[in-house]
């Protein structure tokens, strides 16, 4: 089988046919606390970073019942690797809760965004915000493969 790349997971790894894309989720979840979740995401060909920021943003106003956008500011993965924006939202629910949620996005190459979301029901609290923040500042760049 041709492989561009493999997939590592907690349990090994795995060739990833040549052709396919990693589209992932992980979801780290603990008993009272706000989930984390880390996906993955492909710009269109033509789009920029920021076009793809617009038009995902589009899609949340759209798609999420009373969807906010309370800020929006500069972050970074590791040690200042990789530049990207924290949007913290809260949107309704289809049970009418509340759902608060920040998100840091990466574009990690040249196609492809790197999206950690912590989410609660609950608003987040600056002992939240502090654990988000080590999780983003914790990132390590794959090692280079010869």
């Amino acid at each position: 089988m041709e492989s561009s790349s493999r997939c590592v997971f907690n349990e090994g790894s795995l060739a990833v046919p040549y052709g396919f894309q990693e589209q992932t989720i992980n979801i780290f979840a603990a008993e009272n606390r706000p989930s984390l979740n880390l996906s993955r995401d492909t710009l269109n060909s033509d789009e920029t970073f920021a076009d793809y920021l617009a038009r995902q943003r589009d899609v949340l106003k759209k798609g999420l019942t009373a969807y906010q956008e309370l800020a929006c500011e500069p972050c970074y993965l590791g040690d200042r690797l990789v530049e990207g924006i924290s949007l913290l939202s809260h949107y309704r629910q289809k049970n009418g809760r509340l759902l608060y949620q920040r998100q840091a996005v990466f574009l990690v190459s040249s196609l492809r965004v790197l999206i950690l979301t912590q989410a609660s029901s609950a608003p987040l609290t600056e002992e939240d915000t502090a654990l988000f923040e080590c999780c983003l500042a914790s990132y390590q760049a794959p090692a280079e493969t010869a």
